[in-house]
């Protein structure tokens, strides 16, 4: 299926319940690309990077999102795209499953897409 109109996260975390933590989504509705991480107060808080139509034309692309304490830097084919502030990160709960290539409406359901390689590092 294409996943080119879908919305549906590249990764993420979610805890016991199945709750969000931290992720990345990618938004074919609206062209763009969303980083999302729990805060402080236990919120999920979302940063949208739009207008990225050049990651919705099938071809391959490598993709960094840098995540520091209040800020996150998107990169997209080793050139940076944006940086957007974000609310401090608070306690990610890793006691549940991580899940690549999903639906973001169902995350019981895969999505078809080519992974190349893909690295998550926490650097503290």
């Amino acid at each position: 299926k294409n996943t080119v109109n879908k919305v549906w996260n590249l990764w993420q975390v979610v805890d016991e319940d199945g709750l969000k933590q931290a992720g990345m989504r990618l938004n074919g509705d609206q062209q763009a690309l969303e980083f999302f991480l729990t805060t402080l107060e236990g919120d999920v808080q979302t940063v949208t990077f739009p207008g990225l139509s050049v990651l919705f034309n099938t071809k391959w692309h490598k993709v960094m999102v840098g995540v520091e304490k209040e800020l996150v830097t998107l990169y997209v084919d080793c050139h940076q795209v944006d940086q957007k502030e974000i609310k401090r990160k608070g306690y990610v709960n890793t006691e549940g499953d991580t899940l690549i290539g999903r639906l973001d409406s169902d995350p019981n359901t895969s999505v078809v897409f080519e992974l190349q390689w893909m690295l998550i590092h926490c650097d503290p």
